[in-house]
């Protein structure tokens, strides 16, 4: 009974010191996503050039925020405050919050590539309807391509001239051979004129 006692003590510490939010201070669950979209806000707000432009996008950004989560600036602040006293779960929170901009990030690099992807191929499709559209180019590959026939044209005449050249001499070659030799011409009659 005395070990049932003790481990019950034991459970009670250990429960008891574990720290718990406070009731009035947006719990760790409900402040991930609240601090992702202030980063997001603060990373849109940080590329405006003129300083009274982004803080009053600033001031509009944090208010949708607030509205979104059914928060005011007073609870998040106080919030931030509490988190800051309590690292530990403030870095935990951190954790998450870092994760989900990676994955963000992930996917806004994702479509970029497929956006430049597209992009590549419309300027490509574009260049090759404008070099079809323009009547200098159209006139030049027309030309290159006459004499390309030009010149297949020729070869191929060159090429059957050579063959006829071939199969003629092989034929007085056959014919010659074929020819009495001159012991046989002796043999072979002689025409009378």
């Amino acid at each position: 009974m005395r070990r049932l006692y003790w481990a019950g003590l034991v459970l009670i510490l250990l429960a008891g010191c574990k720290p718990k939010v406070p009731k009035d201070i947006l719990q760790p669950e409900m402040m991930v996503p609240v601090l992702y979209d202030m980063h997001i806000a603060d990373g849109y707000i940080s590329t405006i050039p003129v300083p009274d432009s982004a803080r009053r996008v600033a001031t509009s950004y944090y208010k949708a925020i607030y509205k979104k989560y059914g928060i005011d600036s007073a609870r998040y602040t106080k919030s931030m405050n509490y988190y800051y006293d309590h690292v530990d779960i403030l870095s935990e929170m951190y954790k998450d919050v870092t994760a989900d901009l990676k994955k963000s990030k992930d996917s806004v690099d994702k479509i970029q590539a497929k956006l430049l992807k597209k992009e590549e191929a419309a300027k490509k499709l574009k260049k090759d309807s404008a070099d079809k559209a323009n009547p200098k180019l159209v006139i030049a590959r027309a030309d290159s391509l006459r004499k390309v026939k030009k010149d297949s044209l020729e070869k191929v005449k060159l090429d059957t001239k050579a063959k006829a050249l071939a199969v003629k001499k092989a034929k007085r070659d056959s014919a010659e051979k074929a020819r009495p030799t001159s012991i046989n011409k002796a043999a072979a009659p002689k025409k009378v004129i």
